[in-house]
């Protein structure tokens, strides 16, 4: 089989590599494109399998030994023979993170190996073995296929390829005779991953150039579903080596380009100096060229493919080209193209966070949910949600990316109120009216949808009352409030409270009281929290009051209370805890929605909290008072008007 000059896209600076930990080293070098971000996110690759079109490979290397999911030689008969520049490639995209050697992008992704030249440092490669391994690896459903090398542009073709100002293009021969191979795979799924060449050009080397081939018909040969990448320096500077983003015409009119679309629209640029990568007979080599920046970003499409697999292959590749790094001149340039990949603000969400639908299937159209920014759980009191599922449920981007996400973040809001004369009017701003029947004395507290009647007669020293009381509330019970997905429902809660002031001095009183509510929920079908029954709740409290403090017109009262705790209570909590992928008719990936209920006991135990209240007399029937509450997280302080009858 005769050899093409196809040319490996790496520059010769091989070197044996003296690092004392490679994995560290290179873990280091891959934060320039934030793949340590996607790291973070728990996106190693795992489920996704990168295709290596090369000279050779190492199979057993230590970096390669049990990644490989295939090998195949289709330049010789014989079995896949070890390449130095294979081996490097397939390392850098996929190597094991096993404390050996060095370590790729997506150290927990699958490998298949296609060699399509004689391995060794042989950098020849077969133009028609390059067909056919891209035919074997789309059917085998490769996800993302790493092209390092690219055809050797001769002397001739450069000197004769001339700048045409008009389009800001190169015009030159045409460069698209094996296409079809191309775009076969890429209808098949696959994503081609291109190295931009080594010759220091203004414009990419073929096949890179066929990501922006578009047909006669207006779309791309290559369905927007490959990236061309060239090499940058650790301070992001173009490589002297690497090919720039200008574009190559592939259409000529009357001498002037017409392409419809341009190459730099589909680069981007990525580490390409001194990578470390594994090579036959060591464990490691540093390597220059695009062919290790193509790599590099066919390891971080695996990372995306991992976290997304409804997403099509051209959703993946449209979040790389609008999430890079500006470099150069503002926008798309001819010479960075897009810019540098950041595969951290790739994997980052993207718009509004939403909570799904729990019947909601991704990757079938626009998502449906709530606002994650409009969810939450609000309380005068101190309610809480003991969930292990919200803990690790899902929520979604704008364009259906699913993400896991500490829910019970939204439910521990406490805005912290008390009120001791009527704690279950906390913060309803209630007018009191007091008047003397025979000889008891009789207050109504009212307020908008919540009302109550204490009763109190003396006895002795001793003065006893009993309050009832009602009130109405909406998305939430007993001062509790959910918003959006954590709607509480609408509620009806009845109090009984008995209370005693024992006299101990003409000016002194001892103040105790307890108190008992039960609140009936009407819960909100599309809220992730239904209660399942009427919640009982209680509250104490001890205090003190003064008269005459600071003249014959005030009143002091302090104490220790504990708010109003849930006694007893059950919720049924229902999240989305993952999804599975599934394969349709049409060979789309749908994301099915895995829903866990938890049954969650809402009995809470007493916070405490310190109160008190000043009131003093500004004229017949009108006081001024001032109250503070305070407990172990926060305080509150107001003053208020009042007028009694």
């Amino acid at each position: 089989m005769k050899l093409a000059k196809l040319a490996v896209a790496i520059s010769l600076a091989f070197s044996s590599a003296h690092a004392q930990n490679w994995e560290f080293s290179q873990s280091i070098r891959l934060k320039q494109t934030g793949i340590d971000q996607a790291w973070a996110r728990n996106q190693r690759g795992q489920g996704s399998v990168i295709g290596i079109i090369d000279q050779g490979f190492d199979v057993n290397h230590t970096d390669l030994k049990g990644q490989v999911l295939g090998a195949l030689n289709f330049a010789g008969s014989g079995p896949v023979t070890a390449g130095l520049h294979g081996t490097g490639m397939a390392s850098i995209a996929a190597g094991s993170a096993n404390n050996q050697g060095t370590v790729g992008v997506a150290p927990a992704a699958k490998l298949l190996l296609a060699q399509v030249g004689l391995g060794g440092t042989n950098t020849a490669m077969n133009a028609t073995a390059v067909n056919r391994a891209l035919d074997w690896l789309s059917l085998s459903k490769a996800h993302v296929i790493n092209i390092s090398f690219g055809g050797e542009y001769t002397n001739a073709f450069i000197q004769s390829t001339r700048y045409d100002a008009k389009s800001k293009t190169y015009i030159g021969s045409n460069v698209a005779s094996n296409l079809p191979a191309f775009a076969q795979a890429a209808a098949r799924g696959s994503i081609l991953v291109m190295a931009a060449g080594n010759q220091a050009l203004p414009y990419s080397q073929a096949p890179a150039v066929f990501a922006s081939h578009v047909q006669s018909n207006g779309s791309l040969s290559l369905l927007g579903r490959a990236i061309i990448v060239g090499s940058v320096d650790a301070n992001n500077q173009i490589s002297s080596f690497s090919n720039r983003a200008g574009h190559l015409c592939q259409t000529v009119i009357m001498g002037t380009c017409r392409d419809k679309e341009l190459a730099m629209n589909y680069f981007v640029v990525a580490p390409g100096e001194k990578l470390y990568a594994a090579a036959p007979g060591q464990l490691v080599t540093a390597v220059s060229g695009t062919s290790g920046a193509t790599a590099l970003v066919s390891g971080g499409m695996a990372l995306m493919r991992q976290a997304w697999p409804h997403l099509k292959p051209e959703q993946l590749v449209g979040l790389v080209l609008t999430t890079t790094k500006d470099l150069g001149a503002p926008g798309v340039d001819p010479i960075y193209g897009r810019g540098l990949v950041d595969f951290g603000k790739a994997t980052a969400p993207t718009g509004q966070l939403m909570i799904p639908a729990m019947s909601q299937r991704l990757g079938t159209g626009a998502v449906s949910g709530q606002s994650v920014a409009m969810t939450g759980i609000s309380s005068d009191l101190a309610f809480t949600l003991r969930s292990t599922s919200l803990a690790t449920s899902q929520v979604v981007d704008q364009i259906g990316r699913n993400y896991t996400a500490d829910l019970t973040q939204l439910s521990f809001k406490n805005n912290m109120g008390y009120d001791p004369v009527s704690p279950y009017m906390t913060m309803t701003a209630y007018q009191p009216a007091v008047m003397v029947i025979d000889t008891a004395r009789v207050s109504v507290y009212t307020a908008q949808q919540a009302q109550a009647i204490q009763i109190g007669k003396d006895f002795g020293t001793a003065h006893l009352s009993y309050q009832f009381g009602t009130r109405q509330q909406s998305h939430g019970f007993a001062g509790n409030w959910g918003t959006g997905a954590f709607d509480l429902g609408n509620s009806s809660t009845n109090w009984h409270i008995i209370g005693t002031e024992i006299k101990v001095s003409h000016n002194t009183r001892l103040l105790a009281s307890y108190g008992q509510g039960l609140s009936r929920i009407n819960s909100v079908p599309s809220s992730m929290i239904q209660i399942t029954a009427p919640v009982q709740t209680e509250t104490w409290q001890f205090g003190l009051q003064k008269d005459h403090v600071m003249s014959s017109k005030d009143q002091l009262q302090f104490g220790l209370a504990g708010d109003i705790r849930i006694k007893s209570g059950k919720a049924m909590i229902t999240t989305v805890q993952g999804y599975d992928y599934l394969e349709n008719e049409h060979g789309d990936i749908i994301a099915h929605p895995q829903t866990v209920k938890e049954l969650v006991n809402l009995r809470q135990q007493h916070q405490p909290v310190l109160w008190s209240n000043y009131r003093i007399a500004l004229m017949p029937n009108t006081f001024l008072t001032a109250s503070a509450v305070a407990n172990q997280n926060s305080y509150r302080a107001g003053v208020q008007f009042t007028w009694i009858q």
